[in-house]
């Protein structure tokens, strides 16, 4: 059980506004599910927040990334700053041009404009590699 907010956070698709580095992370190692609100009525005293059971179940999901520590640091810095696109966020975490970038988004068929919140796990990963992993 945990509060409604952080619950919707954890289980969020891309795309939305609840959608960030947790939900990431989240569904990096799970797949996870709001089974049930909780109301703040069902305590005493009664908190501020409404809470959400959720159920995670374990997964193993193999994207081919080889240093998964790097990789986790990533999707933690291209969400840091929500409101810029996933190329400035890169430009201000990492030492790359923007035209090193801009070719790994365009050999992904990925708009310049793009912010991270749009892109899937899938879709990150494949960034990633194209950026930290490639030979």
């Amino acid at each position: 059980m945990v509060q409604k907010e952080v619950g919707e956070r954890m289980v969020a698709k891309e795309g939305g506004k609840d959608y960030g580095s947790l939900s990431i992370l989240i569904n990096y190692r799970c797949e996870g599910e709001i089974l049930f609100p909780v109301s703040r009525n069902s305590f005493f005293p009664k908190p501020n927040v409404d809470s959400v059971v959720i159920k995670l179940k374990k997964r193993k999901l193999d994207l081919g990334i080889k240093n998964e520590r790097n990789f986790l640091k990533f999707v933690r810095n291209i969400f840091s700053q929500r409101r810029k696109t996933l190329v400035n966020n890169l430009l201000a975490n990492y030492m790359l041009t923007r035209e090193e970038i801009l070719g790994v988004l365009k050999r992904l068929a990925l708009p310049e404009s793009i912010r991270s919140e749009a892109l899937s796990l899938e879709k990150i990963a494949e960034v990633y590699m194209n950026i930290f992993e490639s030979t």
